[in-house]
């Protein structure tokens, strides 16, 4: 997630063509999902980090909130996504 500096304002979320390429599509849908709780964090105004806040809205998304992890078969939650107010 990018952000302006001045405002802390969302201003997109990019995944690198390097990552698509080289994971499964499962894989990506995590990284996407785990961003798009960052942009809930900053489009809430709270703090951008893995603290306890982004742990428990990751977990209610499906996302992992692990560095690393192993995603084959991980069930992600879309419809989680409403309550990040997204969808």
């Amino acid at each position: 997630l990018s952000v302006e500096i001045r405002s802390g304002r969302p201003l997109d979320i990019a995944i690198s063509r390097r990552h698509i390429a080289r994971h499964s599509w499962s894989e990506v849908e995590h990284t996407l999902l785990h961003e798009m709780v960052h942009q809930w964090q900053a489009e809430t105004r709270l703090r951008i980090d893995h603290g306890r806040t982004f742990r428990q809205k990751a977990r209610e998304v499906g996302v992992l909130p692990a560095a690393k992890r192993t995603v084959s078969g991980a069930a992600t939650n879309f419809e989680g996504l409403e309550g990040l107010g997204l969808m």
